[in-house]
């Protein structure tokens, strides 16, 4: 796993975070899973779903650094079994119509999380027609 890219705890009282602790609050549960992030796990499908997939997009697709670590503070504090139930499928759908810096920040993700994942995902980007994604999946798999 490679330590540079984790994340560290998010400060609640940035703007950043409240954003997210705000989108939270619009999801069932999502208030209580802020108090414990553990309850994730017992949240319906649906709505884990929508919380990984938000996760996602702030670790992947913001360029902000603060909302990069929390999408990935949160990813990397989540059980790994029930987290690799759902993130090879979200990451996939949200690498479909993903560019050079999405799928740089995506690899960086996963290889905090699953070195399994990480290589697949970065051997699907070093066939990718897009030349600068094919250089960011090689880089993974040096």
């Amino acid at each position: 796993m490679d330590n540079d890219f984790f994340a560290p705890n998010p400060n609640q009282s940035d703007q950043f975070f409240q954003k997210f602790s705000t989108f939270m609050d619009s999801v069932d549960d999502g208030k209580l899973i802020m108090k414990n992030w553990s309850l994730i796990e017992n949240t319906e499908d649906e709505n884990s779903d929508k919380i990984i997939s938000h996760l996602i997009d702030l670790a992947c697709n913001t360029q902000n650094i603060i909302n990069i670590n929390i999408g990935r503070y949160f990813l990397q504090k989540s059980s790994k079994g029930w987290l690799m139930k759902r993130l090879k499928r979200l990451i996939r759908s949200f690498l479909v119509n993903g560019d050079y810096w999405n799928y740089l920040r995506a690899l960086e993700l996963l290889s905090t999380i699953d070195n399994s994942l990480t290589k697949e995902i970065a051997t699907k980007a070093v066939q990718h027609e897009d030349l600068e994604i094919q250089e960011v999946g090689k880089g993974f798999l040096d």
